[in-house]
């Protein structure tokens, strides 16, 4: 008897104990800290959302936003299709592993512009 009204004053005291610890706030942050976009050429690029890139190959600038790439069979010619601001387009890239790659976009960007309604036309 004396054990269970002991085990009783232990578990009630055990319950009315406060726990004085603040609670835990989980803060998520990037890996790249407090760092600003930024394209780095030689060394490690920030990109938008905070995510750190370092290519191991060459890197090629194209239009922006490049979403889809292709490569063709062959292996000489790759082909890019951009959503930039505008114009969007498709950016083709010959002879990529040598020196100088030649890089041509569709449609040219310095021969698109707009009108006066705000549409695209080619000059």
């Amino acid at each position: 008897m004396k054990i269970a009204l002991l085990l009783t004053l232990f578990f009630l005291a055990s319950c009315t104990i406060e726990e004085s610890k603040s609670p835990k706030h989980w803060i998520a942050t990037a890996p790249a800290g407090d760092q600003f976009t930024q394209i780095n050429r030689t060394g490690t690029t920030v990109i938008p959302n905070g995510r750190l890139i370092n290519p191991a190959g060459k890197m090629i600038t194209v239009a922006p936003h490049p979403f889809g790439i292709t490569i063709s069979p062959d292996g000489s010619t790759i082909i890019t299709s951009n959503s930039g601001t505008g114009p969007f387009s498709i950016s083709i890239i010959k002879d990529y592993n040598t020196a100088n790659p030649v890089i041509r976009q569709i449609p040219d960007a310095s021969i698109i512009g707009l009108n006066s309604c705000g549409l695209i036309q080619c000059s």
